[in-house]
């Protein structure tokens, strides 16, 4: 008796990793792509160059904290919006997903979009060095 229930918990646990490793494997969706974004707000800007002097303080030194200034700004009073995706990779051939986080903003004096791109392996686990900084306005 007590070695079929042995079995019979193996073999929900085996259920229960491949049924992760498919989900891992479909496209992240948008409240993925910003959770890890979340999940790894403690990644340097010093990752790339395009994060490099982004923040909105001069003391920012991390992808959280520069998504934090730009968070703050979504207060404002204005159109605010977040956009939020994954994709095929664009340019790291390891990388199953790029995923892309942007805060966009439009007022009467302020147009602009600005946020962060990071890929995924094939795990679905954000790869720490492709880390960049986007926008413009």
């Amino acid at each position: 008796m007590k070695r079929s229930i042995i079995i019979v918990m193996g073999l929900t646990c085996v259920t229960l990793v491949r049924a992760a490793d498919l989900q891992k494997s479909q496209k992240p969706a948008s409240k993925q792509a910003i959770y890890l974004l979340l999940e790894n707000s403690s990644a340097p800007l010093s990752v790339d160059s395009s994060c490099k002097h982004v923040g909105s303080n001069w003391t920012d030194k991390t992808i959280g904290q520069y998504v934090a200034g730009l968070m703050a700004e979504q207060v404002s009073p204005g159109t605010n919006w977040i956009e939020a995706s994954c994709s095929t990779p664009d340019r790291i051939p390891e990388a199953a997903w790029t995923c892309e986080v942007t805060f966009l903003r439009q007022d009467n004096e302020d147009r602009w979009r600005w946020g962060v791109k990071f890929s995924l392996d094939s795990r679905g686990q954000v790869m720490p060095k492709s880390f960049r900084c986007i926008g413009a306005g």
